[in-house]
């Protein structure tokens, strides 16, 4: 997974965040998503201080426009993220 960036929705809490933060330990470039801001920036923040690359993106991925948005932003955010 070393520098492979992953994108992972609802990364607040529950599985995501578990899913998040097992990929970040792993070398992973973590693309956070989730509707609440307060705890997918906790995440972010946590995977930063142990070393990691995350960042997060606060839209609601069920509905269709703000999923294109967000792909969109971050494909232009991330181009050099990999290479």
């Amino acid at each position: 997974m070393k520098n492979k960036v992953i994108i992972i929705t609802g990364a607040g809490k529950g599985a995501g965040r578990m899913l998040a933060e097992a990929c970040a330990d792993r070398g992973a470039i973590i693309a956070a998503n989730d509707i609440s801001p307060i705890n997918v920036d906790e995440v972010v923040s946590i995977i930063n201080a142990r070393g990691g690359n995350a960042r997060s993106y606060i839209e609601d991925v069920a509905k269709k426009v703000a999923c294109r948005f967000w792909l969109n932003q971050w494909r232009t955010s991330s181009a050099g993220l990999t290479r």
